[in-house]
């Protein structure tokens, strides 16, 4: 009976041992099984499901689908047909200017106006010198037999001969010289346009190799833009181009323009100058940078 009690606390001592030593290895195994499922799991959820959720789609903005030109043929820039440098035919003393930077002048406009004392005093003058000048001319003549102002019985020669001696003919281009030199002192606008470069101002002293001003002609104005070599064969004189400024890319507004020149060779850069000018200019100004396209066929 005892021996069977002995035997009996033996086996549950072994027992104990055993679940002391196997337990935290099922615990362990059991963890590492539910990781590995999870693990499994979420693999699963990240390849499948994500591969179902629709990625959004981006989209332009409205205005960039809408209608362009077909072709960028490059950059431009805005010109005046036509600059006109004034200059003084005198050198003299300003004694009045209407001009001023920017001001818009039409043809024919007084700019400047030079003193005009000395050639006033010459003229007065000369007129006085004229008037004995034709009294020793015509005593001249009535010395020949003539009568005073009759100019119908008189040769010609006779009549040239008596001015040159007299010195009527000479006071004469004296005196249409000054007249001429007097029409000179008002500087008039050669063209129409605005006033740029302004360079003299009242009490200044014109200078006849130096220009005054310069006039710019925006009755039409044109595009000057280079294109590459190889577009040479699809551009030719007469064709129809687009012009938009830069400030205004993407608003859909643009100005038809049609080239005039294509210069017959290439530059340094591998680049050809072409002209155009501008139909309907409209607010456009020269200096105006701009983009220039072929237009949608």
């Amino acid at each position: 009976m005892r021996k069977e009690r002995m035997k009996k606390q033996i086996n549950n001592h072994s027992l104990a041992i055993l679940w002391k030593t196997f337990f935290p290895l099922f615990l362990l195994t059991a963890c590492q099984i539910n990781e590995d499922s999870i693990s499994d799991k979420s693999s699963s959820f990240s390849g499948d499901s994500l591969s179902r959720v629709e990625r959004p789609v981006a989209s332009l903005p409205k205005k960039s689908r809408e209608t362009q030109p077909t072709e960028r043929l490059g950059e431009g820039v805005i010109e005046a047909n036509r600059k006109v440098s004034v200059y003084s035919p005198l050198a003299m003393l300003v004694k009045q200017s209407n001009a001023r930077e920017g001001k818009q002048v039409k043809k024919g406009d007084l700019l400047f106006q030079l003193d005009t004392e000395e050639y006033e005093n010459r003229i007065r003058q000369l007129k006085a010198s004229l008037q004995e000048k034709e009294l020793a001319f015509w005593e001249i003549l009535i010395g020949q037999g003539y009568a005073w102002k009759d100019t119908a019985n008189i040769p010609p020669q006779k009549m040239e001969l008596a001015r040159i001696k007299s010195g009527y003919a000479s006071t004469w281009v004296e005196y249409e010289i000054a007249v001429r030199q007097l029409q000179k002192t008002r500087i008039e606008a050669p063209a129409s346009g605005f006033i740029s470069e302004l360079k003299l101002f009242p009490n200044d002293y014109a200078k006849t190799t130096e220009p005054c001003c310069i006039i710019v002609n925006t009755d039409r104005l044109k595009v000057v833009f280079y294109i590459l070599e190889q577009d040479r064969k699809v551009l030719k004189k007469g064709d129809s181009v687009l012009v938009t400024p830069l400030t205004d890319i993407g608003k859909g507004k643009s100005y038809k323009a049609i080239i005039t020149n294509i210069l017959p060779y290439v530059d340094e850069q591998g680049m050809i100058k072409v002209k155009a000018f501008l139909e309907e200019p409209e607010d456009l100004l020269p200096g105006i940078n701009v983009v220039v396209h072929r237009p949608s066929r």
